[in-house]
């Protein structure tokens, strides 16, 4: 068995990338409103929790240690802040991306050896086969898919590249929470809206140093565990 981890980006004022802020704060409204409307209150809670902007794959080197491996995604290189570069499919050091601990959480997978395999196999793919990050794109945030109705082709935004990686990584899984995952996470969900799904799925997240976040919600139980 092989581990991954899907990590999300808690963004901040004060680092100057104003796209960020707009991702996370839109579709933090979004989900307050469709969470209202259903008077849903106690998914207020958790999308306080849990509010965040890009979401990455992070991965092992071949000793299984998780700050010596890759960290995965698709970035908007110079729209997204003056200090970013490359555009598009991407994949750098860990210890590179994670230099702000304190602004990302992330929930951990298991799966099969064969899993990994193939999930590593989409990754390179991905990134040798990378055609950008278009600024149309970024609209899929903003504008429902029944009305923007966009053709990305081969090009990722982050969201869209980590769900798949996590929807083919745990396709063989029968456990509870991974079919859970596959019944009800879509490659097209915010970063906000993926981590609050696989927090209903069961998943549990954690602070990068490990301690628990947010325990994954017990459908057993008419309450969230915190």
């Amino acid at each position: 068995m092989k581990k991954f981890r899907d990590v999300f980006y808690i963004p901040d004022k004060k680092d100057g990338i104003h796209v960020d802020d707009l991702i996370g704060n839109y579709t933090l409204f979004l989900n307050r409103v469709g969470s209202i409307a259903r008077f849903d209150f106690e998914r207020l809670k958790v999308l306080k929790k849990l509010y965040s902007s890009h979401v990455e794959l992070w991965t092992q080197n071949d000793s299984g240690m998780f700050w010596l491996g890759k960290s995965w995604t698709s970035t908007m290189g110079q729209l997204g802040g003056k200090d970013r570069t490359g555009s598009g499919v991407r994949v750098a050091p860990a210890y590179e991306i994670y230099k702000n601990p304190e602004r990302w959480f992330y929930a951990e997978f298991e799966v099969p050896d064969k899993r990994y395999i193939q999930l590593m196999e989409f990754l390179q793919t991905a990134v040798k086969e990378n055609a950008g990050y278009d600024k149309a794109l970024i609209a899929n945030f903003f504008i429902p898919k029944q009305i923007w109705n966009f053709d990305k082709g081969t090009q990722y935004i982050c969201n869209e590249l980590c769900n798949d990686g996590v929807l083919l990584a745990t396709r063989e899984n029968y456990d509870h929470i991974c079919t859970a995952i596959r019944s009800k996470l879509d490659e097209n969900y915010s970063p906000i809206l993926t981590a609050t799904t696989l927090h209903y799925c069961g998943v549990d997240f954690y602070n990068m140093d490990g301690n628990l976040l947010l325990a994954g919600f017990n459908q057993n139980q008419s309450t969230n565990k915190n």
